[in-house]
């Protein structure tokens, strides 16, 4: 259930391309099946921990680039991280629209931007630690500017046809330690799956 609400929340926001009808082929915003995305690496991730700051939301108006302007500056009051120059941003708990409250038509998630922590004994004041399990993971890796074509993709495409589901559980974005050193930096999108 959580994995058809995100895709509803995520079409809802962009919006993706059309049909797949006889010799047709589909188009997924502005990219065809044949363009796609590369096929994600499937690969076993250990458990592991963050702590960060929370957003709880639809995103409608961009809110989550405003965590991370507020979340960013205030990094180094984290004991016990791993600097290691990668940032992650968590998803999960998702909620379905409600197509009755003109204020809820898109579905709502909690978003943490983030960094890895060896422990939790002090977690600074407004910030949150969250545990993120042991899982098998489709990791996709793509330019940040492809971020929604990538979601979009990843979740109404290739998901439905790839041997995997959802597995539910945690989603992350995964920023590496060179991030923002160019223009339209590499990230990662991690979605838990198992086999069908």
């Amino acid at each position: 259930m959580k994995y058809f609400w995100l895709i509803v929340c995520m079409v809802m926001l962009v919006g993706c391309g059309g049909e797949h009808e006889h010799g047709k082929t589909e188009t997924y915003t502005g990219l065809t099946v044949e363009e796609k995305l590369p096929i994600p690496e499937i690969v076993e991730r250990p458990s592991f921990t963050v702590v960060g700051m929370k957003y709880r939301g639809s995103n409608l108006e961009g809110e989550i680039g405003g965590l991370w302007d507020k979340f960013m500056p205030r990094m180094t009051e984290i004991k016990n991280a791993i600097f290691d120059g990668v940032a992650y941003g968590v998803m999960d708990n998702y909620t379905p629209p409600d197509s009755t409250d003109s204020t809820k038509l898109i579905g709502e998630f909690d978003y943490l931007a983030c960094i890895a922590v060896t422990s939790t004994d002090s977690v600074p004041k407004e910030m949150e630690y969250w545990e993120i399990p042991a899982q098998t993971y489709a990791v996709f890796s793509f330019p940040f500017s492809r971020l929604i074509e990538t979601y979009n993709y990843a979740l109404k495409v290739w998901l439905p046809k790839s041997g995997y589901v959802y597995a539910g559980g945690p989603e992350f974005e995964y920023y590496p330690p060179n991030f923002g050193s160019v223009e339209d930096s590499e990230m990662k999108y991690y979605i838990p799956v198992e086999k069908k």
